[in-house]
Formats: structure tokens, C-alpha cells, sequence
């Protein structure tokens, strides 16, 4: 029996309960039996909705035995409904990563060689607030420098500041319109101001000049689910865990998007994956797919 049985039984169990329900109250209408049987008869309904519901979960836990109880039995009324687009996610650049070519700017003339390499080591150690100042000292002494901007627009949006960063990182695609980093400075402040549709083009951009990059392409998956595009969103994660098999944030998105396509079987062998790599992104993920059952079902 596959996964999406589990589904089918799941959904099945309320609907009988609904259906006995009003069967029950019905019948205490119509018959005006007396208060101690209709108790009586709610109780049985109580109980044979409950039997029916523990039947599914005990399919579901010898179906996947990787998958914790706490998984299947979590509360999820405080979590956001899976039509919540902000539900994708995009990992942001990690301080072990080099986004887009930081390692490709070395110091190159003696007037600003020590204040390129100065911004160089705090955007490559994470230090998002020193990279700002410096950023905006290298503009300062070379306004026709794309990587000033870039590197000033992505530090704003590190420190969430996404309209702000809007400015320079046009400037830098405008000055370098084949330089990765503006673009991608760029997507992501669209992105982080909702304007989804407008971050589309430039991540398109960065993931044709870097299609080596799981980076490029996971910022794409952000952009294509949080737009409803869930087939070429997935498409894209599926090319980001090419390049970095084990990204559990790709693994999420790509089961997210499965899941927004309707292909339960996917999205959960994505969350069995996700068991093993990051617990709580298999918790996050398995909140989508109750979600979705629920607002699939009856």
C-alpha cells in the first residue's frame, strides 16, 4: 500500500465521522429518542470515528517506520496553511559559502586594495553590518565599480533592509549586467519586498550565468513557488540536489512543490528524506501535507 493510500484512508475517516454525525443527530430529531440514548448513540459515533482514525495512523507508522509518532500526531492550528506562498523557503548564504563569485574580487589597485580586502573578508566571514560600511567606502572611492554595489545591496538584504537594497543592486546590474552577484542581490530584493513577479527575471538571470550553482538555483525555487509555479519550481530543486545532493532546504522546497502539484507520493518520500538530514524541516513539511489533506478533504 503506497503513501497516498494513507491519504485516501485519512480523508476517508472524516468524511464516515461527518456523515455519522449527522446520521446521529438526524435520528435524534426525527425519533426524539430520549436524552440517555442519544448520549448513548454519540458516544458510539465518538468511538467509531476514533477506531477508524487510529486505523489509518497505524497504517501510517508501519508504512513509514522512519517517521516519528510526534510527526503524525502534531498539533498544526498554529502553523500557516500550506496556500501560504512564504512557505518556501530560500536558504540564504551561509558563511561557508562563496554566493556568485565573492572569491573572484582580489584587491587590484593600491588606492583601494586594502578596502576591497577589507569588504572581501566581511562578506566572506558574515559580518554583514562592517561589509555595509565598507561597501559604501568602495563606492565612494570608485562609483564605477558594479561590485561596490552589489556587495552594499547584498549586505542590506542580509540585514533585511530589502527596499533599501533595491538601488544599489539595479545600479549593479546597470554597471555589470553580466556579473551574477547584482542579480542575484537584486532577485532577492524583490523577493523580499512580495514583489515575487519582478524578482523573477533576475533569478532567471543568475541561474543562466551560474547554472553550476546549487545557490542560483535554490533562489529560483524560492521565486517560482512563492509566484505558483510549483512544476518548474520543482524542476529547479531537483537541479540544485544535482549539485548539492543532501541540501535539506532543497529537499523541503522540492517536496513542497510535489505536494502543490499533487504528487503525495513525492512530497512524502521528500519528507522521509528530510527525517534523516533535519528533523524539523520533516516536521515543517509534514505540516503542509496534513494541511493539504485537510483542506483537500471533506
Amino acid at each position: 500500500m503506497s503513501s497516498r493510500d494513507f491519504v485516501y484512508v485519512h480523508n476517508l475517516n472524516r468524511f464516515l465521522g461527518r456523515v455519522a454525525i449527522l446520521v446521529a443527530l438526524g435520528a435524534m430529531v426525527e425519533l426524539a429518542r430520549p436524552l440517555a440514548w442519544s448520549v448513548v448513540l454519540l458516544a458510539s459515533v465518538y468511538v467509531l470515528f476514533s477506531l477508524l482514525s487510529a486505523a489509518g495512523y497505524l497504517h501510517a507508522w508501519l508504512r513509514y517506520p522512519g517517521l516519528p509518532k510526534s510527526l503524525l500526531d502534531q498539533e498544526t492550528e498554529n502553523f500557516p496553511p500550506s496556500a501560504r506562498p512564504e512557505n518556501f523557503r530560500w536558504n540564504r548564504a551561509k558563511k561557508e559559502q562563496s554566493p556568485f563569485g565573492w572569491e573572484d574580487q582580489k584587491p587590484s589597485e593600491p588606492a583601494t586594495g586594502e578596502l576591497l580586502k577589507s569588504l572581501w573578508e566581511a562578506l566572506q566571514n558574515s559580518q554583514w553590518d562592517k561589509a555595509l560600511v565598507w561597501a559604501e567606502k568602495l563606492v565612494h572611492a570608485r562609483p564605477e565599480d558594479a561590485f561596490g554595489y552589489a556587495a552594499m545591496a547584498w549586505s542590506l538584504n542580509q540585514l533585511g533592509r530589502h527596499r533599501e537594497a533595491l538601488q544599489p543592486a539595479q545600479k549593479a546590474c546597470e554597471l555589470a549586467p553580466e556579473d551574477p552577484i547584482g542579480h542575484a542581490a537584486l532577485a532577492w530584493a524583490w523577493g523580499g519586498t512580495g514583489r515575487f513577479d519582478l524578482a523573477l527575471e533576475p533569478a532567471r538571470k543568475v541561474a543562466s550565468l551560474r547554472q553550476q550553482e546549487a545557490l542560483a538555483w535554490e533562489m529560483l525555487v524560492w521565486i517560482l513557488g512563492n509566484l505558483g509555479q510549483y512544476s518548474e519550481a520543482a524542476n529547479a530543486a531537483r537541479q540544485a540536489l544535482r549539485l548539492r545532493p543532501g541540501w535539506p532546504t532543497a529537499h523541503y522546497n522540492l517536496g513542497l512543490a510535489l505536494l502543490k502539484t499533487g504528487d503525495w507520493e513525492g512530497a512524502w518520500e521528500q519528507c522521509e528524506t528530510l527525517q534523516k538530514l533535519d528533523p524539523q524541516l520533516a516536521q515543517q513539511l509534514m505540516t503542509e501535507l496534513k494541511h493539504a489533506n485537510r483542506d483537500w478533504g471533506f
